[in-house]
């Protein structure tokens, strides 16, 4: 880890001291990223990040990476993140990396080191009590990380550089172990048609048992480099309507995931107040589609509060309630 952080420290700082101390544009420090990027990954996925992203960072396969992202290949559609940072918070490297590699790199401790001041009134906890027999229970299925990768190709190779395979853009191969099969592969993401026979195996053996189901995001691939607002829509609206069609009378309670947003692990707080970075075109488009999912009698409270800020709480059953929380907030991978 000490000679990782000391590669991060040196490279984030010299990137900042370009930016801040020499004038060079963003354009010009996009275009230094490229080489930089490529040291661990594929040139082309960092290529292809260079042209259609602004900065921000991804976790792909437990590699750590410094992308750069957009709304597409114009950089002024979106303003880039990093550079806001810059502008207006004061990037430092050692902090920056503390909060990439964790561990004890750079400012951990500092970073590390907080307090959160609890206001007057909070109850002393209690030993949970066990409830007693014949006390009423309910049977919940969760599904959560799915990832399903609408390129998914049967026959490409899932041995590859990239740090996704078994998609219409990397090569087929002629190798049958190593080629994706129909049902997936260990190396890559899942196929829609594998994702709806689970979920038709689960209706089968225990759909009627199934009181609720619990639903926690992370829909769309880990090409992130690829990525669009438009495409995580899709794969998660594919979502939406595979457990509808296999589970159309149950109720289903949703969560959100770090990878629905794009850039991917952005979550911008509402009190930001800066339109660019605005998170509601993804909150307000998940929870039109999940709203279908609850009774109609839910359906108001759901929509606007997580609408408004991708969290909420309802009243399912008599003496239930149920609170989702947004965690995405605090991720430390959240610029």
């Amino acid at each position: 880890m000490d000679l990782t952080c000391s590669a991060c420290v040196g490279a984030v700082g010299s990137v900042i001291f370009d930016y801040e101390t020499l004038g060079l544009s963003l354009e010009t420090l996009i275009k230094l990223l490229v080489p930089l990027c490529s040291v661990v990954l594929d040139h082309d996925v960092c290529q292809g990040a260079v042209n259609n992203y602004a900065v921000n960072i991804c976790l792909i396969k437990q590699t750590y990476l410094i992308y750069v992202m957009s709304n597409g290949n114009n950089l002024n559609y979106l303003q880039p993140e990093i550079k806001w940072i810059m502008d207006n918070r004061g990037l430092k490297a050692k902090r920056f990396c503390s909060i990439l590699l964790g561990g004890r790199c750079g400012d951990w401790e500092e970073v590390n080191g907080w307090d959160v001041s609890l206001p007057e009134g909070k109850p002393e906890p209690q030993d949970p009590v066990l409830p007693g027999n014949g006390s009423v229970s309910y049977k919940v299925l969760h599904l959560s990380d799915i990832h399903l990768d609408l390129s998914y190709k049967v026959g490409a190779t899932s041995v590859c550089d990239l740090p996704m395979c078994c998609s219409n853009h990397t090569a087929m191969t002629d190798d049958p172990a190593k080629a994706a099969g129909y049902w997936g592969s260990y190396n890559c993401d899942l196929p829609h048609w594998t994702f709806e026979d689970m979920l038709l195996n689960i209706q089968e053996q225990h759909g009627d048992e199934i009181d609720y189901i619990m639903i926690t995001g992370d829909y769309p691939a880990h090409d992130v480099w690829l990525q669009s607002r438009r495409s995580n829509l899709e794969h998660t609206r594919t979502v939406h309507d595979l457990v509808t069609k296999v589970f159309p009378d149950k109720m289903i309670l949703p969560g959100v995931g770090n990878h629905e947003s794009f850039p991917c692990n952005s979550y911008p707080p509402k009190d930001l107040d800066v339109p660019e970075f605005s998170i509601q075109w993804l909150y307000s488009e998940l929870a039109e589609y999940y709203s279908s999912w609850l009774p109609e009698d839910l359906r108001p409270e759901f929509v606007d509060q997580f609408s408004q800020n991708g969290y909420y709480t309802l009243k399912i059953r008599p003496g239930l309630r149920l609170a989702m929380i947004n965690p995405n907030g605090c991720l430390g991978y959240n610029l």
